[in-house]
């Protein structure tokens, strides 16, 4: 029924029409000035009715606010009175159902107090709390291990404290992690503090952002008068450039740089030689924000280094006068023996002696090649045999007009003790085949051949194109020593000897 209809349906019972005498008329006036209070009524009860409806939504939606958010909350009055608890409260804390059922404030309260590792302290701070109207942040550590982060903040009505609204995070698993990555920092420091080389930390422009002590005392600064100080400082102007290419490229390619070596100058403005790495650093959205590395305090290496060098040269000049005068030695010898051998009309003491003077002169050609190589542990035996060989030819003069000979050795490369061996095997077999292989003016020719295979296996064939070796003589039983002398060679370079006389005659060496 209308509010209207309504006032005149009371108006009229209440007055029963008592009053007889007054005429409709006159109720009609009444009723009319009524009118204007009747539609404020009304007006009053519509915007009553929408306030209703609003504060029903607003607590709707807080409520919805509330059960969805993934903190507990609780709201307790200053008489410890629980008005209102969401579901995440009861989870965090494992509350049992039976309890939230009794709704028995004073049990729910003592059973979330007693789950605490300090309930006496939390209870004091509580009491604290009501009497303040400020919000107050603090954490709870719970029996079972749980940490929560507990927020408490007034609830003020009518500008009076009329309780609190406590928020609880269960931060277990942070703190956790916050444990874990605090030990494994400290550990990191550490391990950086107790390494004798400098770590450092700077950002894009040099700066430093962090080092381990070994840096500070290496440069004899202060950690205050480090921090923040460009890493160039401590370098001077060619390893500042030098060092400042490097983080360039180290940035541009991403690729870490190391050992790259500089002079650092201290503090007190002693220079010291370092080596420093370089890689970057990046954030977790890989973007470029600084470099990293470890610099070497590496002066006393270095100076280790020179002096080994120095005392290295000094014998490496010692080793090649004395080759060099080995070599003369032997060349005086075949000069002796070459002049005595002038004085010899006996054929076959003459060729004694020629026979001697080449192996005197083939040893002599290795002394002389140590002494002119770069490498005082290797000869190149390829020139050498070349050498060796024109030697031969030249020493048994006209008798080798009519033989040519070929030397097909190339990249050999043998040490002295193996050397040697190898150059009188040579000496012995191609003079062996310069005096027999080729009577009477024949024409033919003499091979010396060396190669290395991938295993450093090595193969020397000495082959001519003469009258071959006697069928009937066995090369290892005979009693010229020329023959013995290669067979025992042979044996102290490990190796292994063939022969073959088919088309002359070649002798196959492998060690």
């Amino acid at each position: 029924m209308p509010l209207e209809q309504y006032i005149i349906a009371f108006y009229f019972r209440r007055n029963k029409m008592k009053d007889e005498e007054k005429t409709k008329k006159q109720l009609i006036d009444e009723l009319t000035k009524l009118r204007p209070r009747i539609a404020e009524l009304e007006a009053l009860e519509s915007k009553h009715k929408r306030t209703e409806e609003a504060l029903g939504e607003s607590e709707g939606l807080l409520k919805a606010i509330i059960e969805s958010t993934a903190d507990g909350i609780l709201v307790v009055d200053k008489e410890n009175r629980v008005t209102h608890s969401n579901t995440k409260f009861a989870e965090l804390w494992q509350i049992p159902e039976k309890l939230i059922k009794l709704k028995d404030d004073k049990k729910l309260l003592n059973y979330v107090i007693d789950q605490l590792e300090k309930p006496e302290a939390f209870l004091s701070k509580v009491r604290e709390l009501y009497k303040s109207s400020k919000e107050d942040l603090d954490t709870l550590h719970f029996k079972n291990g749980q940490v929560f982060e507990r927020l408490s903040c007034p609830l003020i009505r009518n500008e009076e404290i009329a309780g609190r609204v406590w928020n609880f995070r269960d931060i277990t698993e942070s703190k956790r992690a916050e444990g874990k990555l605090r030990e494994s920092e400290e550990k990191y420091r550490t391990i950086l503090d107790n390494i004798e080389e400098g770590y450092y930390e700077v950002d894009l422009a040099g700066n430093f952002t962090f080092f381990n002590d070994s840096l500070w005392k290496m440069l004899n600064y202060s950690k205050n008068e480090l921090m923040g100080m460009n890493n160039q400082q401590y370098m001077d102007e060619e390893g500042a450039k030098r060092i400042y290419k490097i983080f360039n490229k180290v940035y541009k390619t991403g690729r870490p740089s190391k050992g790259v070596e500089f002079q650092a100058i201290r503090k007190d403005r002693v220079k010291k030689r370092g080596e420093i790495s370089v890689s970057l650093i990046k954030d977790s959205k890989d973007r470029r924000i600084g470099f990293r590395g470890i610099v070497r305090d590496i002066t006393e290496r270095k100076l280790a280094e020179e002096k080994i060098k120095a005392s290295l040269e000094e014998k490496e000049v010692m080793l090649r006068e004395i080759h060099h005068r080995v070599k003369n030695n032997m060349q005086i010898m075949s000069s002796l023996l070459r002049l005595q051998s002038g004085k010899i009309k006996d054929k076959k003491t003459l060729d004694i002696f020629k026979t001697s003077q080449s192996r005197i002169r083939s040893m002599a050609f290795i002394h002389e090649s140590l002494y002119k190589s770069e490498d005082l542990a290797r000869i190149n035996f390829s020139d050498y045999t070349s050498r060796v060989t024109t030697h031969l030819f030249s020493m048994y003069g006209a008798r080798t007009a009519p033989i040519n000979y070929k030397v097909e050795v190339k990249d050999v490369f043998l040490d002295i003790n193996t050397a040697i061996p190898c150059g009188l095997i040579i000496n012995e077999l191609v003079t062996n085949s310069l005096k027999h292989a080729f009577p009477d003016d024949r024409r033919g020719e003499i091979l010396v051949k060396m190669r290395v295979d991938k295993r450093g296996k090595h193969t020397l064939i000495l082959k001519d194109t003469g009258i071959g070796f006697p069928e009937r003589l066995d090369f290892r039983e005979t009693e010229t020593l020329g023959m013995q002398l290669v067979t025992d060679l042979v044996i102290q370079i490990g190796g292994s000897i063939k022969l073959k006389r088919e088309g002359g005659t070649a002798f196959t060496i492998v060690f």
